[in-house]
């Protein structure tokens, strides 16, 4: 195989051009829009660096890396939030994988390349970070029928029962709206403490502008009694629907129960074929008999854990 010339692309504009060029646009994990919002929103956005392999002039790989310098790391390119992340080829050139993993250990500064999609023998042997998990939804329709494919009868008449019993409560759900943000992050700092993401300014700095942007955003807010009992935040990208995350109010019995199923709805209203519930398990994606999907890591020189 011809050997690979590397070089590196320092400037955002360019870097925007070379993503274009090498996406696939297959997933929400693939959009520029996206990954842009999530690299601006850090209070000290690194210098992009992208890592450009060409043969004979032209240009065949890219593995898309930013500085964090306020975690004194290199991470993917928007940060610790992204996920199924990869190396760009074109086709025939996949077996430079290890080059350009190696060519970013050379940079000086530690690698903390988290949550990669094994796509080839050399990424699916790297160290395990955790799965996502997904709904595949070729095929269905209705909630009804993925229900039917992942759960027994007995456990498709409780979830059932559950829906019932929280719209004869007088549960509703409507379109959410910007100031109701808050109410998410509220809720998910109070269920969750110091480990909800919503403590970062800038994570609630990012969900505002994924509102705000051209992305397919669905908010929607949850209704009892006239008082708002829950906030959720959905998002669809080619056909991909991703649940971002949500906050609910604990007080109510199978109030997440409920979010979920609303946000499967509008995945199969919107025509997408995959329903992504992001990294990590929470207990609630077992029990719920999602695919877990293996996310990888290649860690180099002693980076800091995300915060």
């Amino acid at each position: 195989m011809p050997p690979l010339s590397i070089r590196e692309v320092r400037t955002l504009t360019e870097a925007a051009d070379l993503w274009r060029m090498f996406s696939p646009n297959e997933y929400l994990w693939d959009d520029w829009t996206f990954r842009s919002l999530f690299h601006g929103t850090y209070d000290e956005p690194g210098e992009p660096i992208f890592i450009v392999g060409s043969i004979g002039g032209e240009d065949v790989a890219l593995l898309a890396l930013q500085h964090t310098e306020e975690d004194g790391c290199i991470e993917f390119f928007g940060g610790d939030y992204m996920e199924d992340n990869l190396i760009f080829f074109k086709p025939g050139c996949e077996a430079h994988v290890e080059t350009m993993f190696r060519h970013a250990t050379s940079l000086g500064v530690p690698l903390r390349l988290l949550a990669i999609r094994g796509t080839d023998p050399y990424t699916k042997d790297l160290p395990l970070l955790d799965h996502k998990y997904v709904y595949r939804l070729e095929g269905m329709k209705t909630v009804d029928d993925i229900l039917a494919k992942h759960f027994s009868l007995k456990t498709q008449s409780t979830f059932r029962r559950k829906i019932k019993r929280l719209e004869a409560d007088g549960l509703t759900v409507r379109d959410g709206t910007m100031p109701e943000l808050d109410l998410l992050y509220e809720f998910n700092i109070q269920a969750f403490g110091n480990d909800s993401s919503f403590t970062w300014p800038r994570r609630q700095r990012v969900f505002r502008e994924l509102l705000a942007s051209s992305l397919e955003t669905r908010l929607m807010t949850f209704m009892m009694a006239d008082k708002i009992v829950a906030v959720s935040l959905g998002i669809k990208c080619g056909k991909t629907y991703v649940y971002l995350n949500s906050g609910t109010d604990r007080a109510i019995d199978n109030l997440g129960t409920y979010v979920v199923l609303q946000h499967i709805k509008e995945a199969l209203r919107s025509g997408a074929t995959l329903f992504d519930t992001e990294l990590g398990g929470y207990t609630w994606k077992e029990r719920w008999h999602l695919d877990p999907v293996p996310q990888y890591q290649f860690l180099h020189g002693s980076p800091t854990k995300p915060r």
